[in-house]
């Protein structure tokens, strides 16, 4: 009876066993068809995070990229700022020079003007001499052509 039961009590061991291993093995299938599913979404996270840290390096390149093109333009502006104030200085230097040029061709006009005054006054009292000198010559002349008439 003892071997009977025994025997019963291993046959319901096994039986256990059988049963835990199908257990285990439909268990193990069910973790195997979750896990598949979750495998491809923790792929597709991967992926997307790679594909997120690629976008961060090319806005990262872009970013410097643009900066260095900013430096750049700051440099040129304030280059051309630079000239602008050396042209500026250069323009009152060339407007100061302009400015004394005209005081001088003003005054180089006024003593041109005095010049023609003076040649012309001095021409008009030579024509009143010699008209003077020729009247009196004429005066001479006729005086002289009078005195041969008489004689």
């Amino acid at each position: 009876e003892e071997a009977a039961a025994a025997a019963a009590a291993a046959e319901s061991a096994l039986q256990s066993e059988r049963e835990a291993r199908a257990t285990a093995q439909e268990a193990a299938a069910a973790a195997e068809r979750r896990s598949g599913p979750l495998e491809a979404q923790l792929l597709e996270a991967q992926r997307r995070i790679e594909s997120v840290e690629g976008d961060a390096i090319a806005s990262s390149r872009a970013l410097a990229r643009a900066t260095e093109e900013s430096t750049s333009r700051d440099a040129t502006l304030e280059s051309l700022s630079r000239q602008l104030a050396a042209s500026s200085e250069r323009e009152a230097e060339l407007a100061a020079g302009l400015a004394g040029l005209e005081v001088e061709l003003g005054e180089a006009r006024a003593e041109l003007e005095a010049s023609r005054e003076t040649v012309a006054t001095a021409a008009d009292s030579s024509r009143a001499e010699a008209e003077a000198e020729l009247r009196s010559a004429l005066a001479s002349s006729a005086a002289a052509e009078e005195e041969a008439a008489a004689a």
